[in-house]
C-alpha cells in the first residue's frame, strides 16, 4: 500500500507482519521510495510486490520486485524488467508471470499495452517445500510433520520439538528453533545441497 508505518513502526509499500507483537517482521522493499505496492502475488518461495514505486541508488527495480522469504533478499531478476508505468495485477501460472498495468512499453520496446506475459526459468518459482514438527519423535514418523509427510530430500527443514535421526538425510536448510532439539544417532547425518 501507500503506508509508512505499521503499529508506530517504520515500514513502507510492504510489511511482514508477526502475529504475535503485531509489529513488522521485516522490512524487505525498504530501498525502494515512493509511490505505491497495488498488487502482492506469493509464488513458492518468493513475494512479487507490484505498483508504482521507484529504486533507490542500491536497488535496480523499478514497479516490479521479488523478494525471497528464505535469503530475505530482493531478487536481481527484476532487473531485467524496466516498466515504464504503474503495475495494477499480477497472476502467475506455471513459469509465466502476467502483469496488467498503465505501461505501454516494457524495457524501453513497445509491447501489448496494458498487459505483458513474462517468462521465468523452469523452477523459478519451485523450491518451497518447508517441513515442520508438530510433534516429538523419530524423523521417519509422519505423525511428526505437519500435513503428515516426511521430508523430501531437498526439502526446506524447521525442527519446533525434540527429533531422532538415525540415517543420513538430505535437505535444502535445516532449522532448529529455540528449545527444540535435533539429535544425531551413529548413523544420523544431515546433508546440506543446493
Amino acid at each position: 500500500g501507500t503506508f509508512s508505518q505499521v503499529n508506530n513502526t517504520n515500514a513502507s509499500l510492504f510489511a511482514g507482519i508477526n502475529a504475535t507483537s503485531g509489529l513488522p517482521k521485516n522490512r524487505p522493499f525498504a530501498s525502494f521510495v515512493g509511490g505505491a505496492a497495488n498488487a502482492l502475488l506469493p509464488a513458492g518461495c518468493k513475494v512479487l510486490a507490484a505498483g508504482n514505486f521507484t529504486p533507490s541508488s542500491s536497488q535496480p527495480c523499478s514497479n516490479l520486485a521479488i523478494y525471497d522469504v528464505f535469503s530475505q533478499q530482493l531478487e536481481g531478476a527484476c532487473a531485467l524488467f524496466e516498466f515504464g508505468d504503474r503495475i495494477h495485477a499480477l497472476a502467475r501460472v506455471g513459469n509465466d508471470l502476467y502483469l496488467g498495468g498503465n505501461f505501454i512499453k516494457v524495457n524501453g520496446s513497445a509491447s501489448a499495452p496494458y498487459f505483458q506475459q513474462l517468462r521465468f526459468p523452469a523452477g523459478y518459482f519451485d523450491g518451497c517445500a518447508m517441513a515442520t514438527t508438530v510433534a516429538a519423535g523419530n524423523w521417519d514418523s509422519p505423525l511428526i510433520w505437519e500435513g503428515g509427510a516426511i521430508p523430501a530430500p531437498g526439502a526446506r527443514v524447521l525442527i519446533r520439538h525434540a527429533v531422532t535421526l538415525n540415517r543420513p538425510v538430505e535437505c535444502l536448510s535445516v532449522e532448529v528453533a529455540p528449545g527444540a532439539a535435533l539429535q544425531l544417532q551413529a548413523a544420523g547425518r544431515v546433508n546440506i545441497v543446493n
